[in-house]
């Protein structure tokens, strides 16, 4: 039986210290970014600590959010104002988006964003811009 807690311990202790990790997010908290996507529909991004701006080339929105830090790497996105959106296309403007940073790279990070109201979960690579 002590065997038995033994292997369980070490099974359970070693997979929570592999699958936990320590991000430093503090690059990733201002500067600037674009999310590259494969469809031709790119997001600029500025980010400061408490206001974020994103620009997306196709559709021409651009849309100004309040930006609240939950911790280093997560924060969430409520649109404060909508800068430009020459298709007039709806945005509850109640909305809240909370961006997680999954992972990080040398010049970018992996985030999984997702909002409550809706279903809506995406992962994608976020890219430091020079």
């Amino acid at each position: 039986m002590t065997k038995l807690f033994i292997q369980l311990f070490l099974f359970f202790g070693l997979n929570q210290i592999a699958f936990s990790k320590n991000i430093d997010c503090a690059a990733f908290i201002e500067r600037q970014f674009v999310l590259e996507d494969k469809t031709s529909v790119n997001t600029f991004i500025t980010r400061t600590k408490t206001t974020q701006i994103e620009f997306q080339d196709y559709t021409k929105l651009n849309f100004e959010f309040k930006i609240n830090w939950t911790n280093d790497c997560t924060n969430t996105l409520k649109i404060k104002k909508i800068l430009e959106n020459q298709g007039n296309q709806p945005h509850p403007k109640n909305r809240v988006v909370t961006c997680q940073i999954l992972d990080k790279m040398k010049s970018s990070y992996i985030q999984k964003s997702r909002a409550k109201d809706i279903e809506f979960t995406v992962t994608s690579e976020i890219i430091k811009l020079q």
